[in-house]
């Protein structure tokens, strides 16, 4: 396990969960391969699973609190995606830790090169094609598919 540094931490294990808060939501961490990282806040969900399309899982000024439930919990209207778990570890409910943000990354789901994906209004963390076209703008759009299996991701 390697410790990156980042514009506002420096040394950060983004690959660790903790009960206890280390950093102040909302901080930011680069990765490796330009990867961007946010620190936040797990809230309740189902099982995460690593490649879970985690959005905003308040409404009001805790914006750095997340979830990967869509229907239920916590769940907030809109689904206004804050970023993507990275893996290979997950967190448990209540649990901090750091989401991607940018750069490439894999979100559960199914899609194809050239997809737009947006957060999947029912299933729990995936990702769905948006069927965005220039006509029909769509603002939940977080990543444009490269392949089956991976997209470039661009929140902050």
């Amino acid at each position: 396990m390697a410790a990156f540094t980042g514009p506002l931490v420096l040394g950060a294990n983004l690959d660790r969960y903790t009960d206890d808060k280390l950093h102040e939501l909302g901080s930011l961490a680069s990765g490796p391969n330009g990867k961007l990282y946010r620190y936040v806040r797990f809230l309740d969900a189902v099982t995460y699973q690593a490649g879970d399309v985690c959005t905003r899982g308040t409404a009001g000024t805790d914006a750095w609190n997340v979830t990967n439930d869509r229907v239920g919990g916590s769940a907030v209207t809109g689904h206004e995606v804050v970023g993507v778990l990275h893996g290979p570890n997950v967190p448990t409910q209540n649990q901090y830790g750091w989401i991607q943000v940018g750069g490439e990354c894999a979100p559960r789901g199914t899609y194809v090169a050239g997809d737009y994906l947006k957060p999947h209004a029912t299933n729990d963390g995936e990702a769905v094609v948006s069927g965005y076209t220039a006509a029909k703008a769509d603002f939940n759009i977080f990543a444009f598919a490269q392949s089956a299996s991976r997209a470039t991701l661009r929140i902050l």
